[in-house]
């Protein structure tokens, strides 16, 4: 990985360790890979380990291996392509209504990368800054089909391009912080002055927003389902192309305030022993046991709850299992008691439907 996202000088010493290994199961690496969402980053890793004779030749994937994993590399490139370019006519026509379209992740982080096309997005995730009824009533005037079936977003489906249009950038049912934070969001892309990613009329959020948007993102997930590689590679990315620009201080003032900090210096913390990121500042504070325990669950990978076919009320059941079953997560990474939490996600779906902030 380190490798791969080609911003380190590759250790030598440790690689003159590595070929000490007498067999790489590369078939076991490949099926990681897919699960973690990190297939063609790891593609250019390995090329580039090649490149610079770090692999010998003997150690390398079979050739059958080889061949899958190009062809589906090249898969992720072609669908990058393909949802950059519905994306892309998507913003350019809520522009002519008068609509700004800024990118929630996706996009705006796959862009920093070595290769962006090799950072594969799923759904196209977008804030339409206060415009999300419309943006919905736009899309069904172009045909496209609109699920208005969860508060914090919609789902739009357009030339084969599932958008989740967000009313909300994150989750906010039942909790006066959330919401406070969420206006706390919205203001900072108020904010903002428009910067576009490459051709288009997408915007990218501003540093700040994304800093604490990935945070606050990755927390969720870990708390309820984990998270894999893919999101620390997008931390780490932003640490390292973008870390500079962000003030820090108030970084860490706002995640104290929002219960974010443990797992933001935590997730710092792999990027820099994991990941091998060198920025100028040391934005985080050290606890080897905290982030051996984060490493070892991200490792172990998500247990796939949001995106699964399953219905409603099995992924409520399952979200109040993981959150008791891992209960640990919130003693270490929060500053939540776990059975508070329980309850409020309980009780918000009863008395608070349809929030507002």
């Amino acid at each position: 990985m380190r490798a791969g996202l080609n911003w380190t000088t590759i250790p030598h010493a440790d690689w003159n360790e590595c070929q000490k290994i007498l067999k790489i199961d590369w078939d076991a690496i490949y099926k990681e890979c897919v699960r973690h969402g990190v297939l063609a980053i790891a593609w250019d890793g390995l090329l580039r380990l090649v490149e610079e004779n770090v692999i010998p030749s003997s150690k390398l994937p079979e050739r059958r291996l080889k061949i899958q994993w190009g062809i589906n590399v090249k898969r992720i490139e072609q669908q990058y392509a393909e949802q950059w370019v519905i994306a892309s006519d998507i913003a350019l026509r809520y522009r002519g209504a008068g609509i700004r379209t800024l990118v929630l992740k996706g996009f705006a982080i796959s862009h920093l990368y070595p290769q962006p096309n090799h950072r594969p997005c799923g759904d196209f995730d977008c804030f339409l800054m206060g415009q999300y009824e419309f943006g919905n009533l736009l899309a069904e005037r172009w045909g496209a089909s609109v699920k208005r079936d969860f508060y914090k977003h919609s789902h739009i489906r357009y030339k084969g391009l599932v958008v989740e249009n967000h009313q909300f950038c994150t989750a906010i049912r039942g909790s006066r912080r959330a919401k406070d934070f969420e206006r706390l969001l919205q203001k900072c892309l108020h904010n903002c002055n428009p910067v576009y990613l490459g051709d288009s009329v997408l915007e990218a959020p501003p540093d700040l927003f994304n800093a604490l948007f990935l945070t606050k993102h990755a927390q969720g997930h870990f708390l309820t389902e984990g998270i894999t590689l893919r999101h620390l590679c997008d931390w780490a990315i932003l640490l390292k192309e973008r870390g500079e620009l962000i003030d820090w201080p108030l970084f860490h003032r706002i995640c104290e305030k929002y219960g974010m900090r443990l797992f933001s210096e935590t997730m710092t913390q792999l990027s820099f022993s994991v990941l091998g990121i060198k920025t100028e500042k040391n934005v985080f504070n050290e606890d080897a046991c905290r982030a051996g325990q984060l490493l070892s669950d991200i490792i172990i990978g998500s247990r796939s709850i949001f995106n699964s076919p399953s219905s409603d009320w099995w992924k409520r059941g399952a979200i109040i299992f993981n959150i008791f079953k891992d209960r640990w997560k919130y003693r270490l990474f929060t500053d939540t008691n776990v059975y508070m939490e329980i309850i409020r996600y309980i009780v918000a779906f009863c008395i608070d439907r349809h929030p507002r902030i």
